[in-house]
């Protein structure tokens, strides 16, 4: 009986050492915890992508090595429930955040145990105090502890996420796969599609009245009536936009025969008004979401694109310019469409099917505001210079060789160069070939030019040589002052003037400024009256080909 009384007191007296033990170690961490929130949190919080290795963390007494403590939480004591992990910081520890214990491994997770007995009895004796608080420490968690577990969870949820984003794009480029060939996907930009209609009805409402010529439709309407008769017109702006209205009108069936005399005067009842004013209203239309898309590539939300698009809806000054035969909305439209292609060009990859096709949109839509209006060309200014500053900001890529920058300078260079004067001159082009009869304009150019062109004066000249020779039809124009044709008419001049001077009593011979048929004069020689061309050029200073008054140059 004194041997077992003896073995019970001492097992009894190892087990509450144990107990006394596990207490004494969990107070430790306790400890060591509570230092760690107090004098390492505001550090690891600043300093938390710059940790070195340098540093050391506190050694805990029963693994008996060093571990960073990196905190992931950016708050109190006050808000440890809360879920502090909202820096983009907490990334960088993504294996150390999931762990329990701070300076425990990220696999080990401390789990309450039950302290084993040397012997087995069939009635489980009753927990002692120390044992149910030392249970109770390792089940209640610590502030510190919640907080790495909501990192934890946190992190759990970023994981599940990008594994779902993975696991669709997967299913998206299976089913791009599996799709069949020939398939077109459409989508819808409902805020496009309305301040489209919003627009369109506002601009077509009624757009043949008033059924009187208004302002510049006096020019533009005669212009557009020579386009009709191909009879050549002189004008300060570039054709294009008088070729497309000249175009739609010719397809309506009009003739070119109404003559817009005055501001205010009635069209003629058969006069397609409709048409002549359709192309205007149209890109008046287009005008309002060609700005919403311009916006969206300038990076603004979808709801200030909208705002601005709205607003070209409302402007009384662009919606009184698209309903008239005038060119404003035609350059604010190749304007705006080409400046929004060229922002979408400087984001694609150099060389992608994207990155050319952006490109050259840009460039034609840019060249064809130059030949709609000269003042058109200040937006290719404008393109230039976002060329040319965002080829300064790619000399801070690193990770370009020189080679690839000389291949966006240059093909940047042959685009926004080259595509540009194509259009402006085919434009030209087109405009001298559609009109090729003489009219009201022909005193303003070159005889040359006149002589290019079905009937006028210049007509006369077509096929002789252009070298001066016997029997040449030449006009004489002075080179110094004001621009003046040799000129002479039936009038004579007097015998006598008032101031009682005397007078030759022959031909006037004057410089007139305008071209007409007193301006021509013919070669001949003095010593024969035929007037038929020969291979003979005249000499300076030959006898029989001295100018002479009143013989050597006949008109």
């Amino acid at each position: 009986m004194s041997a077992t009384y003896t073995n019970t007191i001492t097992q009894r007296r190892k087990t509450a050492k144990v107990s006394k033990q596990q207490q004494q170690q969990q107070q430790q961490q306790q400890q060591q915890w509570a230092a760690s929130d107090f004098s390492g949190e505001s550090n690891e919080r600043l300093h938390f992508r710059s940790r070195s290795t340098n540093s050391k963390a506190a050694t805990t007494p029963t693994t008996g090595h060093n571990s960073p403590s990196p905190l992931c939480c950016n708050g109190a004591r006050a808000l440890t429930m809360l879920n502090c992990c909202v820096d983009a910081n907490c990334h960088l520890n993504a294996p150390l955040r999931g762990s329990v214990s701070r300076h425990s491994t990220p696999t080990a997770t401390p789990t309450p145990t039950a302290t084993p007995t040397p012997a087995a009895t069939p009635k489980q004796a009753s927990p002692s105090p120390t044992s149910d608080r030392s249970r109770s420490l390792s089940r209640s968690p610590s502030p510190s502890r919640s907080r790495s577990l909501s990192c934890h969870k946190q992190q759990q949820r970023h994981q599940s996420s990008a594994a779902a984003a993975a696991v669709g794009a997967g299913e998206r480029e299976t089913a791009n796969s599996n799709s069949p060939p020939f398939t077109v996907s459409l989508s819808i930009d409902l805020f496009s599609w309305t301040l489209f209609l919003l627009a369109f009805g506002t601009r077509f409402y009624k757009l043949a009245t008033p059924p009187h010529i208004v302002f510049d439709e006096l020019h533009y309407g005669k212009y557009i009536s020579m386009y009709m008769r191909n009879i050549f017109f002189f004008d300060q702006h570039p054709p294009l936009g008088k070729q497309l209205i000249a175009g739609l009108v010719s397809l309506a069936g009009y003739s070119g025969n109404y003559t817009f005399t005055r501001i205010g005067e009635p069209y003629a009842p058969d006069m397609p008004i409709f048409w002549f004013r359709f192309v205007p209203a149209m890109c008046g239309s287009l005008l309002a979401p060609a700005v919403y898309k311009l916006l969206l590539e300038a990076k603004l939300s979808r709801w200030a694109s909208a705002l601005g698009g709205l607003l070209v809806v409302l402007d009384n000054s662009l919606l009184t310019q698209s309903r008239f035969v005038l060119m404003e909305s035609m350059l604010l439209l190749t304007t705006t469409v080409g400046i929004a292609c060229l922002l979408r060009f400087q984001r694609c990859r150099l060389g992608s099917f994207q990155w050319l096709v952006s490109g050259a949109a840009a460039a034609v839509f840019l060249g064809a505001a130059g030949t709609i209006k000269y003042i058109g060309f200040l937006s290719l200014g404008l393109a230039f210079y976002l060329l040319c500053r965002h080829l300064w900001q790619l000399l801070y890529d690193a990770s370009l060789t020189d080679r690839q920058l000389w291949m966006h300078a240059i093909s940047r260079l042959l685009i926004f160069v080259g595509i540009p004067l194509a259009v402006y001159v085919g434009v030209f082009y087109v405009h001298f070939k559609t009109l090729h009869r003489a009219g009201p304009h022909d005193s303003i150019m070159t005889s040359a030019f006149q002589a290019s062109l079905d009937g006028g004066l210049a007509s006369i000249t077509r096929g002789q040589p252009l070298a001066v020779v016997h029997g040449s039809q030449i006009t004489l124009r002075n080179t110094h002052g004001r621009t003046c044709w040799l000129h002479s008419h039936a009038a004579v001049y007097p015998v006598r003037y008032p101031d009682k001077r005397g007078s030759s009593h022959q031909q006037q011979v004057t410089c007139y400024s305008f071209k007409d048929v007193n301006n021509w004069w013919l070669v001949k020689r003095p010593t024969k009256e035929n007037l038929v061309q020969g291979s003979q050029f005249p000499r300076c200073g030959s006898r029989d080909d001295a100018p002479m008054p009143g013989g050597q140059l006949l008109h």
